[in-house]
């Protein structure tokens, strides 16, 4: 009789297990679900707010007359964080119905054999290198009388610190269209 209840307890004891088991992969199923849903929506969000900061620069271009303008001149950042900011252009170049290639380029700080990528303001200021401003390469073509954005990178590191000015020179054609400067506060 005994034997017949220690199987019968363990056989319970094993039902229970798989029972837990299986409550507990429906679980984490669905909390990889809530979490892909939670990050696919925040990730949604981000480009409808670059959509709407495209928009409103792309407006804001054509309602100044400028060739360039950026949504940020002084940015605030901390050691070691990451920021974007975006950089538009308005095509006052090409004949109607045609299109202009334009390139940007950071300036290089002054000096010799110099890294940094900016002009320090403060004393006591480290500039970030070059790499750790980011611009979009090559030729972009925008047609005649639009305008189009595109985004800056900017990444300090724990070296960084101070105040510097960046200058973004856009060419078109090989020949320089305007420039357009920001100041970096690492604090």
């Amino acid at each position: 009789m005994k034997l017949f209840s220690r199987k019968k307890s363990s056989l319970s004891l094993s039902i229970n297990a798989i029972v837990v088991l299986i409550l507990a992969i429906t679980m984490l199923g669905l909390g990889l679900g809530f979490m892909k849903n939670m990050f696919s929506n925040v990730s949604k969000n981000f480009g409808d707010v670059s959509a709407e900061v495209k928009k409103d620069m792309i407006q804001r271009i054509q309602d100044s007359g400028e060739k360039v303008v950026l949504n940020k001149y002084d940015i605030e950042m901390k050691q070691s964080s990451e920021e974007v900011i975006y950089v538009a252009i308005n095509e006052e170049v090409a004949a109607a119905g045609a299109s202009s290639l334009f390139t940007m380029a950071l300036q290089a700080a002054a000096g010799a054999g110099s890294s940094n990528a900016g002009y320090q303001v403060g004393s006591g200021s480290v500039c970030m290198t070059e790499d750790q401003v980011s611009l979009i390469g090559g030729e972009q073509k925008i047609d005649a009388g639009e305008a189009e954005v595109f985004p800056v990178y900017i990444k300090t590191d724990a070296n960084d610190k101070g105040t510097c000015k960046y200058t973004i020179i856009v060419s078109e054609g090989g020949a320089e269209y305007e420039r357009g400067e920001f100041y970096v506060n690492v604090k």
